[in-house]
């Protein structure tokens, strides 16, 4: 049965996919969701310390691990914007430290990705070791040296 205009009508229809044909396209679509879901990377702000978290030695700033549960577990951050400073746990005992400042315009850096700290004034991203990976910065990240001390329970940033 068709309508004035020549298609089906609704109810009227008769499967023309064969049942495998169906869970393939099933399948298909529910592969495509969980790589979009995957790919997707979710943005947070960096947290700032508690004011005795850390304390500066000459130009070196010394974190107490204790007192910034932000950089308790793998992928956490810090952000110590009096220092312009971005500490990065990347795992058990690898620390990252960057300049937060984007080398694009000069902006704050606050927001860390899974994989990637961004810039959101310019949409600037670099990668866990600084280096400028989308958007307009045309440098990498300053980068630190860190450096742990297990007895005292810190670690510290050197910067030169």
């Amino acid at each position: 049965m068709t309508n004035p205009v020549g298609l089906p009508v609704i109810g009227q229809l008769s499967p023309t996919i064969s049942r495998r044909e169906a869970i393939s396209c099933v399948v298909c679509a529910l592969g495509t969701m969980a790589l979009g879901a995957c790919s997707e990377e979710r943005g947070f702000n960096i947290t700032e310390p508690e004011p005795n978290a850390f304390r500066l030695e000459g130009r070196d700033v010394i974190i107490t691990l204790s007192l910034a549960p932000s950089l308790a577990a793998d992928n956490g951050s810090l952000l110590i914007s009096s220092q312009q400073l971005i500490v990065w746990r990347r795992g058990a005992a690898d620390f990252r430290a960057f300049n937060n400042v984007c080398t694009h315009s000069g902006c704050a850096i606050t927001t860390v990705l899974t994989s990637r700290l961004l810039c959101e004034c310019h949409g600037s991203e670099f990668n866990d070791e600084g280096t400028n990976v989308a958007g307009p910065a045309p440098t990498p990240l300053t980068r630190f040296t860190v450096t742990i001390d297990e007895m005292a329970g810190t670690i510290r940033v050197i910067r030169p």
